[in-house]
């Protein structure tokens, strides 16, 4: 099985783009949640997801979502990934 990391920009394009199933973002996610890939993921990196998805208004309108929206996607990340605790300083 491959282990991987996403970053924020890939956690924010899976959420923006969920209504697309064949997007790459959400093939990824997809992948992980069928057990094909392990995702990695720091509480850091979710918090920084969740901030951008809920910080700007217009993205919020042309992409039609809520800020619950966004934060019920960061709260199942929790779950769909292993969170590292402590990771390494990069």
């Amino acid at each position: 099985m491959v282990s991987v990391v996403f970053d924020t920009s890939v956690l924010v394009s899976a959420f923006l783009t969920r209504h697309q199933p064949r997007g790459v973002s959400n093939e990824l996610l997809r992948f992980v949640a069928e057990g094909q890939i392990e995702l990695y993921l720091s509480a850091d990196i979710i918090t920084e997801a969740l901030a951008t998805l809920v910080r700007n208004h217009r993205t919020q309108s042309n992409y039609r979502y809520t800020p619950q929206m966004a934060e019920a996607f960061c709260a199942d990340l929790f779950d769909l990934a292993r969170v590292i605790e402590d990771p390494p300083p990069t």
